[in-house]
């Protein structure tokens, strides 16, 4: 494979679905910053009162430096995945079909609790109408489906491997249904997907099976990354969007809103940085365009072999980097505990959740303020539900194709289409994690630092009294009953 990675995208029209979210945002900036592409197409939704143009639009700061003029490159389309047709009108469709070389697919139903309905729309059907657009491509040269690599559910102790697992349902069957009667397809939905956890891992295993029977001979490959955190190095470190996974228990523990965490302490995270997922997902695509084989190829973006993070791992990083980096928390000193016994979490949960919350928004309604942190523990308590198939149990991925295609970058470009973790010790991340939390999830600025610290250290000694208080009345309660 002489043709390098750049050489290969450029003067080529790419065209990106999801491009609003958290993989399509990084996949633009990448492309616009780092290749000549001519042209990207973006299909976007128009969503209440902003347009398509506007809902793309983000601040890349690194981009917007070194190339200002990239965002010209940009093409966006009103459309939508979940409809029929992509909800492209002729011209559009057309324009597509004459000029697309690569299609990167990442838009989904990503929330574990879509309706069934919806899932099997945009993330099946409106995988099929994609597909049926790329076989009218005249320029195509790589078709990409960005799975998860949760999408086989863990039946044994054995590794989830890079081959496509049978799935029991008719994907004609399950879009008749999701088009005809969608509300029946939703109540019934925890018997259709039986093993899997979710609607939304359901599907795109559903979607995969597709892919593979109705193909035909499209130049396709299957990314599936793992958990997808932070940027290690681009566009900036620790760069996020979104409070998904890890980022998520770090965010809820430093503002002192989650407290009680269900999860196996030992069991660690298979995580992977979006810059690595982006990165993976155009090495992927030059080695499907280069590298045709008869058996569709699939890869598993996934570094737990590697990088291993536990849970007890993140609290206590989370613990320590709080004295030094402290966020804005006006509710409690920032502590989590873990476990994975549904008794002893209850326990906790109705202890240092739900009690407090009772507490602080009957004062708030004593004060004739809107109270609050009732429904954010309800939202907490559903959450937590939701995660346990994946914090509570090891879930281990065979990523031996994926390894293969390390090598095969051209050796001028492996520091910009870097795969390999770079050494970083457990500290080092989580503080470049912390910082982004700090700047991209919460806006905060460097110069309010002390203000935060001062905020800590007062959380601390009312958490130390508060001890103090409980552990008292608890020993003169036993002694009294002793006495009597």
């Amino acid at each position: 494979m002489a043709e390098t990675i750049r050489g290969w995208l450029y003067g080529k029209d790419v065209l990106i679905t999801g491009g609003t979210g958290y993989f399509g945002k990084g996949l633009i900036e990448k492309l616009l910053r780092t290749t000549e592409v001519r042209r990207i197409y973006l299909i976007i939704r128009r969503k209440s009162d902003l347009s398509p143009e506007i809902r793309w639009q983000q601040v890349f700061e690194r981009l917007r430096s070194e190339r200002p003029d990239a965002f010209s490159k940009v093409a966006v389309l009103d459309g939508d995945v979940a409809e029929k047709g992509l909800g492209l009108n002729d011209h559009d469709w057309t324009e597509l079909c004459e000029n697309v070389a690569v299609v990167f697919h990442a838009a989904a139903c990503v929330r574990f609790d879509d309706p069934l309905s919806s899932a099997v729309l945009l993330n099946v059907r409106g995988t099929k109408e994609l597909l049926d657009l790329a076989k009218s491509m005249k320029k195509l040269e790589c078709f990409q489906y960005v799975s998860t690599a949760f999408s086989t559910p863990k039946l044994n102790d054995e590794k989830i491997g890079e081959v496509l697992y049978p799935q029991q349902y008719d994907w004609r069957t399950l879009i008749d249904i999701a088009e005809r009667e969608g509300n029946l397809m939703n109540l019934l939905q925890h018997k259709i997907i039986t093993v899997h956890p979710n609607t939304y891992t359901f599907s795109k295993s559903v979607a995969e099976n597709m892919i593979e029977q109705i193909k035909e001979n499209l130049p396709v490959v299957i990314l599936r990354s793992s958990v997808v955190v932070g940027s290690l190095q681009e566009p900036e470190p620790g760069w996020i969007d979104n409070l998904n996974g890890p980022i998520g228990i770090l965010c809820g523990m430093g503002t002192g809103v989650l407290r009680v965490s269900r999860c196996q302490p030992e069991t660690f995270l298979d995580i992977v940085p979006i810059d690595i997922v982006v990165n993976a997902m155009i090495v992927s695509a030059w080695v499907t365009k280069h590298k045709r084989t008869e058996k569709l190829p699939v890869y598993n973006c996934t570094y737990g072999d590697t990088y291993q993070m536990t849970y007890e791992d993140l609290r206590e990083l989370g613990e320590a980097i709080a004295p030094e980096l402290p966020v804005n928390n006006d509710l409690w000193y920032p502590f989590a505990c873990l476990t994975a016994n549904t008794y002893y979490l209850h326990f906790l949960f109705y202890t240092l959740q739900v009690l407090p919350a009772w507490f602080v928004d009957s004062l708030l309604i004593i004060l004739r303020k809107e109270p609050r942190l009732t429904k954010l523990n309800i939202r907490i308590y559903k959450a937590m539900n939701a995660l346990k198939y994946f914090s509570c149990q090891q879930i281990e991925f065979d990523n031996t194709n994926y390894k293969s295609i390390f090598n095969l970058i051209p050796s001028e470009e492996r520091e910009i289409f870097y795969l390999k973790l770079k050494e970083v010790t457990k500290s080092e991340l989580s503080v470049v994690y912390w910082k982004g939390l700090k700047k991209f999830i919460l806006h905060e600025k460097d110069e309010d630092l002390d203000k935060f610290k001062a905020k800590y250290w007062r959380l601390y000694y009312i958490h130390l009294l508060t001890k103090g208080i409980f552990f008292a009345a608890i020993s003169w309660i036993l002694m009294t009953t002793m006495i009597w």
